[in-house]
């Protein structure tokens, strides 16, 4: 591999490691604006990393639909949180498993891994319209979120709506920039393949992930639960992966890759959308009158829901796709 290419691909796996620090850092809001200097490398590093196994492992297992990225997703929030997050993703174990980790952290992350593909193939409307969607659920979960945890649950200060949209602004704006200026001038000839790892960077990358292991472990902000835990999520996540694999299918990266670029209106319609959102539900009062049924607790009742029904879902559909095509096969045969 030529230092050309290596640069072409570490773009696309930067602007992916970009989207899900926005998602986790900032839409989930981490209180960014306090983190420390080694604060933001284990995260700079972490994201990053996460970002190019979260690519090679999509290709590398032949994902094909938003099913499949739910089961990578899910391994991928989970070792965010270990790795990166442990002090806010286990706050409460195992609650924060189906409240933090997958109903909040894999939601967001599937919902940017989405906006990241129209961004890789932004041809078609549907991709624009999907996206703008995507924004407009985003904005009204942070503004109820950034409007009433701070009031309601105190797990932060409260933020005032200027720093809010200064903070999501930049952080946006420079991710677009990167997308517009860097990505589409340098990764356009860029495969799927391409994005496969060598087993030497997979070493690199398992020994980048021991590194922000032991960094947490020596703050002792890692568990013996949350290691459990996080094992044995991606023990089942790798092992659906492995049954579900078939290397004939075409993967859902071969659909957007080389890249095509996606027309800025598009994503000008994203912030829009989310903007929009995100000031209305702000600004709504809290509903009374219904004991402790409000925005926020609706959205607390959501995460719990996706929590527990994001894996057996996956896990059903792809076991249904399974049994179809070996019964397709067998009466081929």
């Amino acid at each position: 591999m030529t230092i050309n290419t290596s640069i072409n691909l570490w773009a696309v796996r930067l602007l992916l490691g970009a989207l899900f620090c926005f998602g986790s850092e900032i839409i989930l809001w981490t209180d960014p604006l306090n983190h420390t200097l080694l604060d933001w490398l284990v995260r700079i590093v972490g994201f990053v990393v996460l970002a190019t196994l979260t690519l090679d492992i999509a290709q590398r297992y032949r994902i094909q639909d938003g099913f499949d990225a739910m089961v990578v997703l899910a391994g991928t929030a989970i070792v965010y949180n270990l790795l990166i997050n442990p002090e806010i993703g286990w706050t409460l174990v195992p609650d924060s498993v189906l409240t933090r980790i997958i109903g909040g952290d894999a939601l967001v992350q599937l919902i940017l891994w989405a906006v990241f593909l129209a961004w890789m193939n932004g041809r078609g409307r549907h991709y624009g319209w999907y996206q703008a969607v995507a924004g407009l659920w985003l904005g009204v979960y942070w503004g109820f979120w950034m409007r009433w945890i701070p009031e309601l649950r105190g797990t932060f200060e409260t933020v005032p709506l200027l720093q809010l949209y200064a903070v999501a602004g930049i952080g946006f704006a420079m991710i677009v920039l990167f997308y517009l200026f860097v990505v589409r001038q340098i990764s356009k000839e860029v495969t799927a393949d391409d994005l496969v790892l060598s087993p030497l960077e997979w070493a690199i990358a398992s020994m980048v992930l021991i590194l922000l292991f032991l960094v947490q472990a020596i703050q002792g902000t890692i568990s013996g639960a949350s290691l459990f835990i996080t094992v044995t999520i991606l023990a089942l996540c790798w092992l659906i992966l492995w049954l579900r694999r078939d290397p004939h299918e075409t993967t859902i990266l071969d659909k957007h890759f080389p890249l095509r670029l996606q027309n800025p209106l598009w994503i000008l319609l994203l912030v829009l959308a989310f903007t929009g959102a995100m000031t209305v539900t702000y600004h709504l009062p809290r509903w009374e009158g219904m004991g402790d049924v409000d925005q926020l607790w609706l959205m607390e009742i959501g995460t719990i829901g996706v929590g527990i029904l994001w894996l057996p879902i996956v896990a059903s559909v792809i076991a249904t796709r399974a049994m179809d095509r070996y019964m397709r096969e067998g009466l081929s045969l």
